[in-house]
This record gives structure tokens, sequence and C-alpha cells, in this order.
């Protein structure tokens, strides 16, 4: 039996109705249709009375272009909403603060939910665990409660493919899956590659990088070799000691390494053959060695060093020339030079070939007349 239609109105249930049209309508499976608004107004309102093996819901069907939803007001002021609004609402769900604006609502469309007051997760300090998964990882971003560490990529921290932070030691952790060559940039500038970086070839060898500016390679740390500069830029090299600052010390635009200063002598004027120096050599009260390496054509006149040819200049030279290609032609001289084109041979062996030595504009210079090329070997002892 079903009571189909109510003409004026239930005034015992309190639903008042004025018009003719159906205000409630009961069915025979024992469901009731209300054509308005329902007001309850009892301190408490059960709906529903389950009992084992029952389902209970409350389900409002509507359509898609108008509003339906279930809301919680406190007078004029709205607490939470579930449920959508009209079809230019976006809302499914949205929750209010005490000033009636919303601080949670999640997107019926995209499924996005909106924290607009910050959010806080296990409040109360259980072992509760939280995780976000991405497209394809379960656990993409993982806080283990527990341990107290927060994982990104996994659930474990030594699993493949994550990072760990440790907050209980301040430890960051970073594992990768072994035997496979890959490049790990873990700090850099945005949109430039450089910073710190490892790289784990298939034999699970690391190379620690230090990139700069522009890319540029400024050392790297591998299981075989240290390497420093490896782009072959302008960048000097520096070892300090306890009383140097400068105890090693490579210039690099001026392809030289010297050993307790900071800059290759301005006496030595043939700048690209010098490749080393020991301490400050020169005809500057500055004393220490010299090498260099040169080629020499045949009666080509080759610097050594420039001199004070008026007062005493103390140069040792120690010459050592080959010739280029079939060593035919070799020698070796030690000679001093002390002021006024005063050469001094000391001792030498020369094997089919002739060096002439002279002072030109107050630079020290040789040159070998007998065919060559050579190749010829400087080690110079100046002290002023």
């Amino acid at each position: 039996m079903a009571l189909t239609k109510v003409s004026r109105g239930l005034l015992s249930t309190g639903i008042v109705d004025n018009s003719n049209a159906t205000a409630i309508t009961l069915n025979a499976d024992e469901s009731a249709t209300f054509a308005g608004s329902v007001i309850m107004q009892g301190a408490t309102t059960t709906i529903g009375n389950a009992a084992a093996n029952t389902n209970v819901g409350l389900v409002l069907n509507g359509v898609a272009s108008k509003a339906q939803r279930i809301a919680f007001n406190e007078g004029a002021t709205n607490r939470w909403m579930l449920g959508q609004g009209a079809a230019s609402e976006t809302s499914a769900f949205e929750l209010y603060n005490a000033g009636g604006v919303i601080v949670l609502s999640v997107d019926r469309t995209s499924n996005v939910s909106t924290f607009a007051a910050g959010a806080v997760f296990n409040e109360g300090s259980y072992d509760s665990d939280f995780r976000v998964e991405s497209n394809g990882n379960a656990n993409m971003l993982f806080v283990d409660a527990g341990n107290d560490k927060v994982i990104l990529g996994g659930s474990s921290q030594d699993s493949a493919g994550t990072l760990t932070f440790n907050s209980g030691t301040g430890l960051i952790r970073h594992s990768t899956s072994a035997g496979t060559a890959k490049d790990h940039l873990l700090y850099s500038i945005s949109g430039v590659n450089n910073g710190f970086q490892t790289t784990v070839d298939t034999s699970n060898n690391i190379t620690y990088k230090f990139h700069t500016g522009g890319n540029a390679l400024a050392a790297s740390f591998g299981t075989t070799e240290s390497v420093f500069n490896e782009n072959s830029l302008d960048r000097d090299f520096r070892v300090e000691s306890n009383t140097n600052a400068h105890a090693l010390f490579l210039d690099a635009g001026n392809d030289v390494l010297t050993l307790g200063y900071n800059a290759r002598n301005g006496a030595f004027v043939d700048k690209a053959a010098t490749g080393f120096q020991i301490g400050t050599p020169g005809v500057d009260d500055n004393g220490g060695q010299i090498f260099m390496a040169q080629s020499a054509a045949q009666n080509a006149w080759k610097s050594i060093l420039s001199c004070h040819d008026a007062n005493a200049t103390g140069a040792l030279i120690f010459l050592h020339a080959v010739r280029t290609g079939d060593q035919n032609r070799s020698g070796a001289m030690m000679i001093r030079y002390a002021y006024n084109q005063a050469f001094t041979i000391m001792s030498q062996s020369l094997q089919n070939m002739i060096v002439e030595l002279r002072v030109s504009s107050n630079v020290l210079q040789y040159r070998i007349t007998t065919g060559g090329p050579y190749t010829v070997s400087l080690q110079i002892m100046a002290n002023g």
C-alpha cells in the first residue's frame, strides 16, 4: 500500500504545503520522496537504523545542471558542504573555517584537493606512515613515521632509486640500483648544468664531479684518476702550505708549474717554453731554478733570460740539444754568465754541432749553426 498524494499538508509531522502539489510520496518499497526541502530541528536526528547485513545510505539523485549537495551551516555561516553545486561550480567537497572561508575544497572535475590554509597530518604523533603515489611509483613520497625518515622514490631507506633524509642524524642518503651507468646531478643552478654531480659506471665505480659557471668541469675524483680543469680553461691551481700560500702553483694561462711562487718570473722572456719553476729565480734579488723546453731551428737565435748587463747577473745555464728526428747531432753545455757579455763555458760536450752565445738588448741568447732543427732542454739557476 502507498500514499501517493497529500493535497494540502501534514501538519502533525511539521510539513506544510499550501498548494495542491505533491509534498510527500510514500512508495510500497518503504521509500519516501520529498518534493521540497527537509528541515530537521531536533537535537539529534537519525537517518536509518542499521541492522546486520543491511546497508544504510543517503542518496541525492539530481541532474548535472542543478546543485545536489548536503551542506552544514551555522546560522548564515557555512561550515562544510558535500556534493556539488550547479554546472558552473566545480567543488565536490568544501570545508570552511570559523569565519566561513573555504580552507579545503575538492574539484569534482580534476579531483585536485586545495588546502587554502595549510595541512597537518598525524597531529597525534602516531606510528602512521604518509604516502604520496605518482603515476608510476606507489611511494613517490613516503614518510616513515616509526623511523623518522622522509624517503623519495621508495618505502625503505636503501631501496634502489631512493633519496632518504634521516631526521635523527641529519643524514641524506641516495641509493641507486647497481650495474647501470648513469649520471646523478645532486646540486645545480636552475637552467645551468653545474654544481656537484656523481657518475656511476657499469662496474659501480663512482666519479665525483664539480662544475662551475658555463658547465665547466673544475675537478673530478674517480677510481683511476683525479682531474682538475678538464675543459682547459684559464683556471689556476694552488696548494697552500703552512707558511706559503703558493707552495704549489699551476699558472694555467701561462702553462707554468711553480713551486713556492705565485707567477712565472718575468726575467724569462720565452714564456711559451717555460714549464717548471722552483722558487723565484731571476736577476732581481731572487733565487731559484727554472726548466724550459724549446724547439730551435738552424741559425735561429733563442732567448734564455733577460739580464742586467751593467751589473752582476749571476746565471748558471745547463743546455742540452738533440737534433729532431734522427738524433744524429747532440750536445750539452754548462754555461755561467756574469755581466758585460762575459760568458764562461764551464763544460761542454758537442757532437757534430756548434753553439754560439750572445747578449741582445739585455737578453741572453744561443743559436745552433749546424743543420737542425733541435729539441733543446734548459735548466737555469739565476740569482740576483
